[in-house]
C-alpha cells in the first residue's frame, strides 16, 4: 500500500579538538573501518515516505545496513514494522542488493556491500508483508466470515473502512450490548433480586466496559492500519485478522 525510499548521505564523523591552546590543527577523521574491510561512503540515511516526506536522519549502526535501520526509520513515521521483513533495496538503475542472514539473525546487506552504496542515490526498499502465509492458512469459512466483518464496517462501500466508519460501528455494537445489560438488569431489580444499589453499581460497571471495549476495537484498528493513513484496505484487514486467528489457534 506504501512505498519507502532511502538516500544514504555521506556525514564525516570528526574527533573533538583539544581544549589545549596548542592545539589548532584540524579536527582528523575516525577511521571507522575494521580490519581491512572497505570504508563506507556514508554514515546514515534519510527516509522518503508517502508524498516524499523526508524523516529524520537515523545513524547506521556498525556502518552496516541491516533491517532494524530501516524499521527504527519507518517507526518514526508511525508505519508498523513487526509483519515487515526486508528483503533487498534496489536502485532506480535496477541495481539490487539483497538481504542475508547474519549470525545474529538479523537480516542485513552482505558484509562490505555497504561500500558499494552511493551517497545521494535513491534506493526503494523491498519489503513483503509476514502475515502472508497466515492467509493461507485460514478456512475458506474463516476467510469468508473476515471478508463479511470488512462489509459491514465499511459502510460507504469504497473499498476500505475509515476510522470514523470503525468508530461508527464498533460504537453501535457496544451501544446495543450495553442496552441489553441494562434490560436484564432492571428486570433483576424489578423481581426483587437486585437492590437499587446493586442495580446502580452493575450500570456503571457496564459503562466502563462499554467504553474499553470500544477503545480496544479501535486500538485494533490501529493496529490494522500498518501505515497510519487512518484507512485500512481489505487486504490489509485480511492480513490483521488472519495474523490473530492463527495465534490463537497456536496459543
Amino acid at each position: 500500500k506504501f512505498t519507502v525510499y532511502i538516500i544514504f548521505v555521506k556525514k564525516n564523523i570528526m574527533v573533538k579538538k583539544s581544549s589545549s591552546k596548542k592545539s589548532s590543527k584540524k579536527s582528523k577523521k575516525v577511521d571507522t573501518s575494521n580490519n581491512n574491510a572497505p570504508k563506507p561512503k556514508f554514515t546514515s540515511f534519510t527516509m522518503i515516505y508517502q508524498d516524499h516526506k523526508f524523516h529524520p536522519k537515523v545513524n547506521v549502526a556498525s556502518f552496516e545496513l541491516d533491517e532494524i535501520d530501516i524499521h527504527r526509520a519507518l517507526h518514526h513515521s508511525g508505519v508498523q514494522t513487526s509483519f515487515l521483513k526486508v528483503v533487498a533495496i534496489e536502485s532506480k538503475k535496477g541495481d539490487r542488493i539483497e538481504f542475508e542472514k547474519s549470525e545474529t539473525g538479523c537480516y542485513r546487506v552482505p558484509q562490505g556491500t555497504t561500500s558499494e552504496l552511493s551517497p545521494k542515490e535513491v534506493y526503494k526498499v523491498i519489503m513483503i508483508d509476514d502475515r502472508e502465509k497466515d492467509v493461507s492458512g485460514l478456512s475458506s469459512e474463516q476467510l469468508a466470515s473476515i471478508n463479511s466483518l470488512f462489509d459491514n464496517l465499511d459502510a460507504d462501500n469504497n473499498g476500505s473502512i475509515s476510522l470514523e466508519e470503525a468508530k461508527k460501528y464498533y460504537a453501535s455494537i457496544e451501544e446495543e450490548e450495553f442496552k441489553t445489560s441494562v434490560e436484564y438488569f432492571e428486570f433483576c431489580k424489578e423481581s426483587g433480586s437486585m437492590s437499587e444499589e446493586a442495580f446502580a453499581n452493575e450500570i456503571e460497571k457496564a459503562k466502563h466496559w462499554k467504553d474499553f471495549m470500544l477503545r480496544s476495537h479501535i486500538d485494533r484498528f490501529k493496529e490494522a492500519d500498518i501505515d497510519d493513513s487512518h484507512d485500512v484496505s481489505r487486504k490489509e484487514f485480511v492480513l490483521h485478522e488472519a495474523r490473530k486467528l492463527i495465534s490463537r489457534q497456536k496459543a
